[in-house]
């Protein structure tokens, strides 16, 4: 019971994710990332949403959640019957300055959609496995912190 208390205290799920607000908790130190997936035209899209739950702002890397669509970096971990698929985009490496960032205010929310074609090998049929992974350089420091989603499967026909 004392467990089950504790998770629902540490580890809050339910996001109001169509109006942008989620709840705000004192426990939360890093934003939570969730996705979705679903096939489309030989493509497999997926939304990822990050939530602040903090009482503080939260500094997002923008090319963490690139709103353009256009992955610069490996931000998912994509298997397809159980073996890795590789990033094979664009890599490219910046200058981290202020500007860099984008403002996640205390129980706001923000979500983009992305697709894997761009970035991975995903023409051939199967059951793919993706996770969002990103590291963010936290402002004024050499801070790193890890954002992990949950994991989805796809099964691309």
């Amino acid at each position: 019971m004392l467990l089950s208390v504790l998770v629902a205290v540490l580890f809050p799920v339910g996001c109001d994710r169509q109006k942008g607000t989620v709840p705000v908790y004192a426990s939360a130190a890093l934003p939570e990332c969730a996705i979705t997936a679903h096939e489309a035209g030989g493509d497999i899209q997926v939304n990822v949403t990050i939530a602040n739950h903090s009482q503080a702002p939260y500094e997002l890397l923008q090319w963490n959640l690139p709103k353009n669509g256009e992955m610069t970096s490996a931000l998912f971990q994509v298997t397809r019957n159980g073996s890795a698929v590789e990033y094979k985009g664009r890599m490219v490496k910046r200058a981290v300055t202020g500007d860099s960032y984008v403002q996640l205010p205390p129980g706001r929310s923000i979500s983009v959609e992305l697709g894997l074609r761009q970035a991975y090998d995903i023409q051939s049929p199967g059951e793919y496995g993706i996770t969002y992974k990103a590291f963010n350089q936290r402002s004024g420091s050499s801070g790193l912190d890890t954002l992990v989603s949950n994991t989805v499967t796809v099964a691309k026909h």
